[in-house]
């Protein structure tokens, strides 16, 4: 995984298929000085698979999540607070895949992180989608 901000590491861990929803857990790490902060905008994210597929994350009108969800730390939200070293779980749901895709070949998520919350770009490639 690319991340814009040396400061955060981004680590690949597993990918879950449910139906065509696609489950994909990472680890963030941040490194700096003190505590770091993160948040995925899910309204602002684009998956690319291996079958030609383009998928943007959606939202509705009112700011309900449609077919992207970010959850950082197992507590349901896409924003948390990260304690310098200490990995945080960061899992991404994409529903909807089509059924022949075996890998997403580029993930784009748009990110703020920082004290001040400046945007940067972290860029995944080649995430298996395991089929039966």
């Amino acid at each position: 995984c690319i991340c814009e901000e040396p400061e955060y590491e981004m680590v690949y861990k597993r990918t879950v298929v449910r139906n065509n929803d696609v489950i994909m857990d990472f680890t963030m790490t941040y490194h700096g000085k003190g505590n770091g902060f993160l948040a995925i905008y899910e309204n602002n994210a684009t998956f690319y698979d291996d079958e030609g597929n383009i998928y943007e994350a959606r939202k509705t009108i009112e700011g309900d999540r449609i077919n992207m969800i970010a959850d950082i730390g197992n507590t349901g939200k896409p924003v948390q607070y990260l304690e310098s070293g200490i990995p945080i779980k960061v899992r991404i749901t994409l529903k909807d895949v089509d059924e022949f895709a075996t890998k997403f070949v580029k993930i784009r998520l748009s990110c703020a992180h920082g004290e001040f919350a400046e945007s940067s770009e972290v860029l995944i490639s080649n995430v298996p989608i395991p089929r039966n």
